[in-house]
């Protein structure tokens, strides 16, 4: 119970995730705006009432030290700042010159009330997109200030198990033949979806994501359960095949992640999570060669090496038809067009419109709200047969409805949150240069050198990062929201403060 209780602000952090994974993925406004807003104030309230606390800490004492924390922090104030700026929209409103035509033709002026303050043109979808930051950012804060160390790894694990878990779902729902997420119905043609995820794109961002956060989890627990062992002597069988499954029952989430992200039939999710398992091996096997002697180190690269080669094999052989034709689809030049907008005609509107708004942009969903007045008739009917209502580049559609403020903000907030990791790998770099662990840690040594998980969440976080360059994955709160809520948790798997 005790335990429990001090991990109160965990799982209502972990609650508001797992709420925008399982509700479409956080994309469907109708269903967030009854229930965010709650768990909104149920975060906050773990935040400040519920802290963790260190050993013979008194609860008195823990809020006092978060409350304390939270004001001398640069971070608070930005997002603080980066709040204000997106709830001043809601009073703030113009009218849309396509759907609020009948009014514009009646007189109304479509200008907002303060033309020079930021402004949005629907409150509802607006509102909706403030559901997907405000939320997300102060789990940031609540991570940061009022989780410890093993309460950041304990979300992650959290985190990933209720990945396992969606996984699970969208194998019962191909397996029964649904046709939408829930069973739901569909009019026209059937897309692909999986899980909870209408579009596929965005389930194999968070799988990707889910399975990075695993490996990570996976690597950090084998790393433990073995510094365990060096203490204590395990001789007999059982405790053998005890201590086994202790190291490895996290492989579970995380291969299932793996195949759930390749079943999402996204060919920039095949690549990114392929090439994000092979990093993750080829970092584990060498981490493993350097501590073993030079006879073993041959067999042990010898048997990776047979066994990685087994499961391309194996994979290949028995690849279902849709994702071995999603691969043989991949192509470069499409996936550096995709990238940077050069076939689709969304970058060039969206450029338009922020050149007309630059400095706070056109409000939430305000992409979607001014394309058409800003399309020439040819790509008006470029985009009747494919997705218009995002600019599938993330940045530049955050740049159109934010505008270079609320871009300025978000990318001071990124700064402030990864910073300190940087700071920490630095100072680990130049300790393991003048210390005997040198000689067990694999060359690079500026990359060995931050623990594994802590660079696995990092690479995953970067793996949906270039994925938003070409997509739309960062438009699902539940993407969004594990992202940064990563970043937040990394400082939980580097080395530990004396006071911790």
């Amino acid at each position: 119970m005790k335990s429990f209780y001090n991990n109160i602000v965990v799982f209502k952090i972990a609650l508001l995730l797992g709420v925008y994974s399982w509700v479409f993925g956080g994309t469907m406004g109708p269903y967030l705006i009854p229930v965010i807003p709650w768990l909104t104030l149920i975060l906050l309230e773990g935040m400040f009432f519920f802290p963790q606390r260190y050993e013979k800490e008194t609860l008195q004492a823990a809020r006092a030290r978060v409350w304390k924390s939270l004001k001398s922090d640069a971070l608070t104030w930005v997002i603080v700042a980066f709040i204000v700026l997106l709830t001043i929209p809601t009073i703030n409103t113009g009218l849309c010159q396509v759907c609020d035509f009948p009014r514009i033709a009646a007189g109304e002026d479509s200008k907002p009330m303060l033309p020079f303050l930021p402004f949005c043109v629907n409150r509802i979808h607006h509102f909706g997109v403030m559901l997907w930051f405000v939320p997300s950012l102060l789990a940031v804060l609540a991570v940061k200030h009022s989780c410890l160390r093993a309460g950041k790894r304990l979300l992650i694990k959290t985190l990933v198990w209720n990945g396992f878990a969606l996984a699970l779902f969208g194998a019962i729902q191909e397996i029964t033949g649904a046709d939408a997420p829930f069973w739901g119905e569909i009019e026209g043609q059937r897309i692909h979806f999986f899980s909870t995820f209408g579009y596929s794109n965005m389930a194999g961002a968070f799988f990707t994501a889910i399975f990075a956060l695993g490996f990570a989890t996976w690597r950090r627990n084998i790393d433990d359960v073995n510094n365990l062992a060096k203490k204590e002597e395990h001789s007999n069988l059982s405790q053998t095949r005890n201590f086994f499954w202790k190291k490895h029952y996290l492989g579970i989430p995380t291969i299932i992640s793996y195949f759930a992200a390749i079943n999402s039939l996204s060919r920039a999710t095949i690549i990114l999570v392929t090439l994000l398992a092979l990093l993750f091996l080829v970092h584990s096997v060498a981490s493993m060669l350097v501590k073993l002697p030079r006879a073993k180190r041959f067999k042990l690269g010898v048997i990776a090496a047979s066994v990685l080669a087994l499961v391309v094999v194996i994979s290949f052989s028995v690849m279902p038809n849709d994702v071995r034709r999603e691969i043989d689809t991949v192509d470069a030049r499409e996936v550096l067009d995709r990238m940077t907008g050069k076939k689709e005609c969304h970058a060039d509107v969206a450029m338009r419109i922020w050149k007309q708004y630059p400095v706070f942009g056109v409000g939430g969903w305000g992409y979607w709200h001014f394309r058409m007045p800003n399309m020439t008739k040819k790509e008006i009917a470029s985009t009747l047969s494919s997705g218009a209502a995002n600019v599938h580049n993330d940045y530049l559609q955050f740049m159109v409805e934010h505008g270079a403020v609320g871009a300025l903000c978000l990318l001071s907030i990124l700064i402030l949150v990864v910073a300190p990791i940087f700071v920490q790998w630095k100072q680990l770099i130049i300790s393991i240069r003048f210390s005997k662990e040198r000689l067990k840690i694999p060359a690079p040594v500026h990359i060995f050198a931050l623990p594994a998980a802590a660079l696995f969440i990092l690479l995953g976080v970067i793996a949906i990062m270039v994925h938003a360059t070409g997509d739309c994955p960062l438009r699902s709160p539940a993407i969004l929201s594990t992202l940064l809520v990563s970043l937040a948790s990394i400082e939980g798997y580097l080395p530990s403060r004396q006071y911790e």
